[in-house]
C-alpha cells in the first residue's frame, strides 16, 4: 500500500510514519512524503521511502505537486497533518483516498476559541478550578 503523509519533516507526522512502520502492516507499505522541507531533520531519520519537497500550501502551484506525486506513487491513501493543509484540502477533492473534516467543521475546529463557544452548555469542555468563571 502507498501511503502520502503531508508535512512530512513535522513532529506530528513523523510519529504517524514511525507508527505506520512498527505497525503489522509495515511489510506491505510504503510510506511517500511531501514537505516544504524548510526543516529537513525528517529526511534524514529513515522513515519515508521518499519525500518530495513541494512549495508552500499558499504557493499557486501547490497543488498541482500533490496531484502530481500521488498520480507518480500510485497513492492509494493519504493523510493531511499540518493544519493549513488540512484547511486547503477540506473543500477540494483530493486526488487519493482520504479522511478529512467537511469545511462548516473546519471552519469551527480550528479556532479553539469557535470550538469551545460551538461545544458550550454541552458538557463536553471540560473545567478545572482557578479557570471555573471562564468555563464554556
Amino acid at each position: 500500500m502507498n501511503i502520502l503523509i503531508t508535512g512530512a519533516c513535522g513532529v506530528t507526522s513523523r510519529a504517524v510514519a514511525r507508527s505506520l512502520r512498527v505497525s503489522s502492516l509495515r511489510s506491505n507499505l510504503r510510506i511517500v512524503g511531501s514537505d516544504v522541507c524548510d526543516n529537513p531533520y525528517g529526511l534524514f531519520e529513515g522513515l519515508y521511502d521518499c519525500v518530495y519537497p513541494i512549495p508552500h500550501v499558499k504557493d499557486s502551484s501547490y497543488a498541482r505537486y500533490i496531484v502530481d506525486i500521488c498520480a507518480r506513487e500510485k497513492i492509494e491513501a493519504a493523510i493531511i497533518i499540518p493544519e493549513l493543509e488540512v484547511v486547503y484540502w477540506s473543500g477540494r477533492r483530493f486526488p487519493a483516498p482520504v479522511a478529512l473534516p467537511p469545511p462548516k467543521f473546519r471552519e469551527i475546529a480550528v479556532s479553539k476559541k469557535r470550538l469551545y463557544e460551538a461545544l458550550a452548555g454541552t458538557g463536553l469542555v471540560p473545567c478545572f478550578g482557578l479557570l471555573q468563571e471562564k468555563c464554556f
